[in-house]
């Protein structure tokens, strides 16, 4: 009974961990596209439809590539995206002309 219950306690952590793993990339997903789909959007002024279209892919996308990722995997991707989202932002913010 015993062996038992420990079998069921590292399934139940197994899952618990793929479950928040995967709601992590969703997140992480769901960030991504839609900045990507803003910036689409300001560029090519496309209509409602055609804005959930490109957050869905993105979001897709992103979900495939990071298929094989574990959690530290898409953790340091996201401090790459933030930190590659500051230095576009500071190039806006001080950009020459503007």
């Amino acid at each position: 009974m015993a062996q038992l219950l420990d079998q069921v306690q590292i399934r139940l952590r197994g899952s618990s961990t793929s479950l928040g793993l995967i709601l992590v990339k969703v997140l992480s997903g769901a960030i991504y596209g839609l900045t990507i789909t803003l910036i689409f959007e300001e560029i090519f002024a496309y209509g409602h439809f055609a804005f959930w279209f490109v957050l869905i892919a993105n979001l897709l996308i992103f979900m495939k590539v990071t298929k094989k990722w574990n959690f530290v995997g898409v953790l340091i991707l996201d401090l790459f995206l933030v930190l590659v989202g500051m230095i576009l932002r500071m190039y806006v913010l001080i950009a020459p002309g503007a």
